[in-house]
C-alpha cells in the first residue's frame, strides 16, 4: 500500500495510510450512549480533562457499557457563543426515543449508573436532539479535525442543525467517524451527502456503516451483511442478531440475523491478523486485526 502524503509534505495521515482498510467490523462498541453538550475548547481526552468537575466525573462512572462524548452544534469558522445552559441526552443504539434533559449553569448533576435512562423527573423524551454526531476533535487527531470539520462545513444549510460535532468517537483512521442518533451505528469515511441522507430521510449509506456499536465486531459484520442482502436502509429498522463460536474452530463465529418479519440471515466470520500500521497520526504502528465474513 501507498502512503498518501497530505498537503504541504506533511507526514501522511491515518486515514489516507488506512484506505484500503475495510470499514465493517470496525465499530465502537457501548450499550448506552450519553451526549454532553459543550461549546469547548476540547482537549485531547476531553471528558475527563473537562474544566467541569461534573463532566469530568463521567468519564469514570462510563465503565465498558458505556461511552461519553462532549457535542456541540457546528459553525462556520469555529464561531462558537457560550450558553449558560448545557443539554444532555442518552439513548441505546435501536431505541426510539432519546432521553434528554438541561442542565443549569449552577447545577452539577451527579449520576452513579450510567447503564440506564435516569428516573430523575427532568429527564423525558425529546425529539429535539442531533440525528448525527461527527468526530471534529483535532486535540486528539488531525484527520478528525481536518476531514471532519471540513465534512461539516460541506452539510447543505438545511440540514445544519442536525449534524453537530463531538469529541471522540473511535478509529481515527477512518475519518470522518459518526454516529446516528438513536440507531447506534458508526460510520465512516462520510460524506455530507451520507449525513444529509440521515438527517432528510433517516436512511443509511450501508457502504459508509462500521457497525452497530452494541454488537461484537462479528455481529456487526453480519447487521451490515443481512442489510445490503435485504436492502435495508432505514435507520429506524432494528435488527436481531445472536452469536456463537463454532466448537472445532474457535476463531470462527457464527451469527444470525433475523429480519423484520422473521426472515433469517446466516454469516460465518473469522479474524486476520494484519501487519502493523498507526492508528492515529501521532501514534506508532500496531498490529491490526481484521473480522471477514466467509464464503
Amino acid at each position: 500500500m501507498t502512503a498518501v502524503g497530505s498537503a504541504g509534505g506533511a507526514a501522511p495521515r491515518c486515514s489516507d495510510l488506512s484506505a484500503s482498510l475495510t470499514l465493517a467490523g470496525t465499530a465502537p462498541t457501548a450499550q448506552r450512549w450519553w451526549l454532553i453538550e459543550d461549546p469547548g475548547p476540547w482537549r485531547s481526552r476531553a471528558v475527563r480533562e473537562s474544566s467541569k468537575a461534573w463532566i469530568a466525573a463521567f468519564a469514570d462512572r462510563a465503565g465498558e457499557h458505556a461511552r461519553v462524548v462532549l457535542i456541540r452544534q457546528h459553525h462556520p469558522h469555529h464561531n462558537r457563543r457560550s450558553r449558560t445552559e448545557q443539554r444532555m441526552f442518552t439513548f441505546a443504539p435501536g431505541d426510539q426515543s432519546v432521553w434528554g434533559r438541561t442542565v443549569r449553569e449552577d447545577e452539577n448533576p451527579i449520576i452513579d449508573d450510567l447503564r440506564d435512562v435516569p428516573s430523575g423527573p427532568e429527564w423525558e423524551p425529546t425529539t429535539d436532539h442531533p440525528r448525527a454526531i461527527v468526530c471534529t476533535n483535532g486535540r486528539r487527531d488531525r484527520c478528525c479535525a481536518e476531514i471532519g470539520r471540513s465534512t461539516l462545513d460541506a452539510l447543505p444549510a438545511d440540514v445544519t442543525d442536525q449534524i453537530w460535532e463531538s469529541t471522540h468517537l473511535g478509529g481515527h483512521r477512518f475519518a470522518p467517524v459518526a454516529l446516528v442518533v438513536p440507531n447506534g451505528s458508526v460510520l465512516g469515511r462520510v460524506s455530507a451527502a451520507t449525513l444529509a441522507e440521515i438527517a432528510r430521510h433517516d436512511r443509511l449509506d450501508l457502504d459508509t456503516l462500521r457497525g452497530r456499536s452494541d454488537l461484537s465486531a462479528p455481529e456487526q459484520i453480519a447487521e451490515i451483511s443481512a442489510r445490503l442482502r435485504w436492502g435495508l436502509r432505514s435507520t429506524r429498522t432494528h435488527l436481531t442478531v445472536t452469536s456463537s463460536h463454532a466448537s472445532d474452530d474457535p476463531s470462527v463465529t457464527t451469527v444470525e440475523v433475523t429480519g423484520p418479519v422473521g426472515e433469517v440471515h446466516q454469516v460465518h466470520t473469522r479474524s486476520r491478523n494484519l501487519d502493523p500500521m498507526i492508528a492515529s497520526c501521532d501514534g506508532a504502528p500496531s498490529p491490526v486485526t481484521v473480522w471477514e465474513e466467509l464464503d
